[in-house]
């Protein structure tokens, strides 16, 4: 065995011979394109425009010395700290290269720590938005012992503190000052009552803003500050108002498929569990599983729980509403995912068989099993190649990195960062696979029969499910890069190998992204990157080992019970299937064209495979033999007890034996099959010599039913129902007609085929098989008003005088 077979026999179930040298290269570059991707990173992409310098302890401790510098001790407060992206800000510094060398840039960060320093009691609180460099834009002090002193001072006082605050704010800053400061007394409830002064200024190496400073001013003591970026209209149209309305109604969209989607694998998830397929257990777990992951996540980052930030929002009673609410949407979204898994799981088992199997074996303990190695080292394999393709693709457009991806900063600012970053991978990368993958399926399996349109609507959901629409560069191309690598992970990952792949690959490639945005933005990151891989590679290498060195289940081996039931019910279909396909090709393209009688039939079945036949034999002596049969109820059983039977009788026909004869044999030959149950086998046979217009009848068994319709007279059964074979001979005159049909129509009684016989157009012109199968059609439709057990419905007519003279004849 060569080196590449050795390396590649793991993956042998899911490759086909001419993919198999491919995914050998793709396999044996995956760690060149990981390290292709990271140097791009680090050497040829344009960073995000700011590196955040500062970690939590390290916000605190700014917000704590500048609460200090204006007189109040923190030590000992509980702090909390949560990260923001300002979107707008971000647009305009895409727009607008101004260097990091203009102090103006610490007055619009584009991303800021919120520190919130709360004394024991609620007393007081202090806030302040620490920027990436650490440089405090904005300050506040509150709370109920704030208060403004009964009588205010001189406003020359509250104003030199006021400027005093500006002149230490701004320091060097090269501005322009638009005009005079506005004052005003402060109406909103962190600062009533308090002094403000507002100057309005213009950075004069910043173009398209102003900005507006406040300094709230208590007595002579100030109480706050913040800074305000007022854009240009032009700008703002351009880069913020139109694709605001473009991002939400791309979002719009975004959320209507995925109502709609949900809301079908809640009826697909119903009608399984209805036959006793749906995975209960599995999206039981899948609920706990996310509802307990998120609460993880809260445990490590608290404070970003919560639309607000301030006091009020960690007192007590709100602190106990936030995780009430908490642990009601998370378990919320978790039965809405575990629904979803439930529905879409029963599709890949049908439509794509051995595309659970991997996950099988990890929820039944197969931890190390080859199945599982192959999923994983698949997923990472596809994520490095799609990440180095997102790097090259964002140094090709000179982009910098999305807001999506810039998100993963905050993890920097919790308790738990780690945690928080190892937690919200894969619990991301299973709601993608749900929601990208499984829901999109649930309904283009049942709805799309052409897989390549299948597979591009299923592509098409993908991006747009992925995609975020709520972020100000949603439309940048960088952005749509990203969200089609992301979406691409899972589908290259599910179609290639299997379902656990998909989450692997959606993992990986989210965590090699942040990463990447980490240690590009910042520092703390960067320091503890050996922490981060060895953590990463403890978590895989022993999966991946186990692709080459653990052994590989069958699918029966580790199928749940549902799925067995599942299985059996696949199984059943494809045999019903079969016999379906067998038994249409065993019955007659059409009814044979005599010259002289008139022949039409239809059968018209209930189930996937009938109990009723009917055949034409043409006999050595010229005569013709119309044989009908029905056998049981219906079903598999009784399809392939017709297609014995059908052959038999053939069989005796070409040797010329006669209608009562060949019923006896075949009576005989039926007598030793096993388990032929209590519905027996019924035959009519006739063989008929246009000619003459004699029959030679034949019957065996209660069904089916033979009536004559002679032309001046009622019809009539020429030959009454036996349990063994009876026989009798009568001769057609023309206009004539000689009816066989099944219990399906003979069981309410002898009016069926009366009202059929009397139906019968006299006219030897009327085209007897459309006549014949609106008939049929019609007793369908009366039986299925009336509530009656569908059955199948089989009828052959032969009517004496018509056939292809009269036919001649009338043209």
């Amino acid at each position: 065995m060569s080196d590449l077979d050795a390396l590649l026999k793991p993956f042998e179930p899911f490759l086909r011979p001419r993919w198999r040298l491919w995914w050998g290269l793709l396999l044996a570059g995956a760690p060149l394109a990981l390290a292709l991707g990271f140097w791009v990173h680090e050497h040829r992409t344009r960073g995000p425009g700011f590196r955040m310098m500062i970690d939590r302890e390290r916000a605190i401790t700014i917000a704590r010395e500048t609460a200090r510098a204006h007189g109040v001790e923190t030590s000992g407060w509980k702090a909390h700290v949560r990260f923001e992206i300002r979107s707008a800000t971000m647009a305009y510094f895409r727009e607008h290269d101004v260097g990091h060398q203009f102090r103006v840039r610490r007055f619009l960060p584009e991303a800021v720590a919120q520190v919130l320093l709360i004394q024991p009691g609620h007393g007081l609180w202090v806030r302040a938005d620490v920027g990436p460099r650490g440089f405090v834009t904005d300050f506040r002090i509150a709370g109920r012992e704030v208060r403004a002193p009964a009588s205010l001072p001189p406003e020359e006082v509250s104003r030199a503190a006021a400027e005093a605050e500006l002149k230490e704010w701004i320091g060097g800053m090269a501005v322009r000052f638009l005009r005079e400061p506005e004052m005003s007394v402060a109406a909103d409830r962190e600062a009533a009552g308090a002094r403000r002064f507002t100057w309005r200024l213009e950075p004069r190496n910043a173009p398209d803003v102003e900005l507006v400073l406040r300094v709230d001013v208590a007595g002579d003591r100030v109480v706050g500050r913040s800074v305000e970026p007022v854009f240009a209209p032009a700008f703002l149209e351009r880069r913020i108002s139109k694709p605001s309305v473009a991002s939400d109604t791309l979002e719009a969209l975004r959320l209507l498929v995925m109502v709609f989607l949900v809301a079908y694998c809640c009826y697909r998830y119903a009608r399984r569990s209805i036959e006793h397929e749906a995975p209960h257990s599995r999206a039981v777990l899948l609920t706990a599983a996310f509802a307990g992951a998120s609460l993880l996540m809260a445990f490590a980052d608290p404070d970003t729980m919560g639309p607000r930030f301030d006091a009020e929002q960690f007192t007590a009673v709100a602190t106990v509403i936030r995780w009430s609410v908490l642990l009601m949407t998370a378990a919320l979204v978790g039965v809405v995912l575990g629904i979803a898994y439930g529905a879409g799981e029963g599709e890949l088992r049908e439509g794509w068989p051995g595309k659970i199997t991997s996950l099988d074996a990890a929820l039944t303990g197969r931890l190390f099993s080859a199945n599982i190695g192959v999923s994983v080292v698949a997923g990472a394999v596809w994520a490095c190649w799609l990440f180095c393709a997102v790097v090259l693709g964002r140094a090709a457009l000179d982009a910098s990195l999305t807001e999506r991806t810039l998100r993963a900063i905050g993890f920097t600012f919790g308790q738990w960062p780690l945690v928080e970053l190892y937690t919200d991978t894969p619990l991301q990368a299973v709601a993608l696979s749900v929601f990208v993958l499984l829901a999109p399926l649930t309904f283009l399996r049942r709805h799309v029969r052409q897989g390549a349109v299948r597979a591009l609507l299923l592509a098409a959901l993908a991006a747009l499910l992925v995609h975020d629409g709520r972020t100000a560069d949603a439309f940048a191309a960088v952005t749509w890069l990203e969200s089609s690598a992301v979406a691409a992970a899972v589908l290259l990952a599910f179609y290639s190998f299997d379902y656990l792949a998909a989450v692997m690959a959606a993992a990986s490639l989210n965590l090699l992204l942040q990463i990447a945005a980490l240690l590009a933005t910042a520092p703390y990151w960067r320091e503890r990157l050996d922490m981060v891989s060895l953590l990463a590679a403890a978590l895989v290498l022993p999966l991946a080992a186990a692709a080459w060195f653990g052994r590989r289940y069958a699918d029966e081996e580790v199928r749940p019970a549902h799925a067995a039931r599942l299985a059996e019910r696949l199984k059943m279909e494809a045999e019903l299937a079969a016999a379906r396909q067998a038994q249409q090709m065993l019955l007659p393209a059409a009814p044979p064209a005599l010259r002289s009688v008139a022949v039409a039939a239809v059968c018209d079945t209930a189930q996937e495979a009938s109990g009723d036949s009917y055949d034409f034999f043409a006999r050595p002596d010229g005569r013709i033999c119309v044989a009908v049969a029905e056998g049981g109820r219906g079903g598999l059983a009784s399809a392939m007890t017709m297609a014995l039977a059908k052959g038999f009788l053939w069989h005796e026909n070409a040797a010329g034996a006669g209608a009562l004869e060949a019923l006896r044999r075949l009576e005989g030959e039926l007598a030793r099959l096993p388990g032929r149950g209590p519905e027996p086998v019924g035959v009519a046979l006739a063989i008929l010599d246009e000619r003459t217009g004699e029959v030679e009848l034949a019957r065996l068994g209660p069904g089916p039913g033979v009536w004559l319709r002679r032309r001046e007279e009622a019809a009539r059964e020429p030959l009454a129902p036996r349990r063994d074979a009876a026989a009798c001979r009568l001769r057609l005159e023309p206009g004539d007609a000689l009816l066989f049909c099944t219990r399906g129509l003979a069981e309410p009684g002898a009016s069926v085929a009366e009202e059929i016989l009397s139906g019968l157009p006299r006219q030897p012109e009327t085209p007897l098989q459309s006549w014949l199968e609106a008939a049929v059609r019609s007793w369908r439709v009366r039986t299925s008003a009336a509530g009656r057990r569908a059955a199948d419905l089989t009828a052959v007519v032969l009517r004496m005088g018509g056939g292809a003279a009269a036919e001649e004849a009338a043209a």
